[in-house]
């Protein structure tokens, strides 16, 4: 299966395409992991795995699209400390809700029209 583009988001002043893909993907892949959801910081795409039940979409979507906005606004700070994560949670939490609410919204749609 191609990756197929189900939406675009926005983490300020950047714009991401986010992919559904295949499980299989190579994309998911390192060699020594295997992921559900990757962000792909270069390219500004979100790439999640085809077939995740719904619970776990959404703990990947959030995941995926935090990465997106800590990568835009923090220049992929990888460690935290308890009070900047608060700092980062209380400062872009809306805002990471809203898009990965309009990719939930739109995988949605898509699957609707597909039954």
């Amino acid at each position: 299966m191609t990756p197929y583009l189900i939406c675009t988001i926005k983490t300020y002043d950047v714009d991401w395409e986010v992919y559904i893909i295949d499980r299989d993907s190579p994309i998911l892949s390192t060699p020594t992991n295997r992921y559900s959801g990757i962000t792909v910081n270069g390219e500004h795409r979100i790439y999640i795995e085809d077939g995740l039940d719904k619970i776990f979409f959404k703990e990947v979507v959030y995941h995926e699209v935090t990465h997106a906005f800590n990568n835009s606004l923090n220049n992929s700070k990888l460690k935290f400390s308890h009070e900047e994560l608060c700092d980062f949670i209380g400062r872009y939490g809306r805002n990471i809700y809203g898009q990965a609410e309009r990719i939930i919204r739109a995988e949605r749609i898509i699957r609707a029209y597909e039954k």
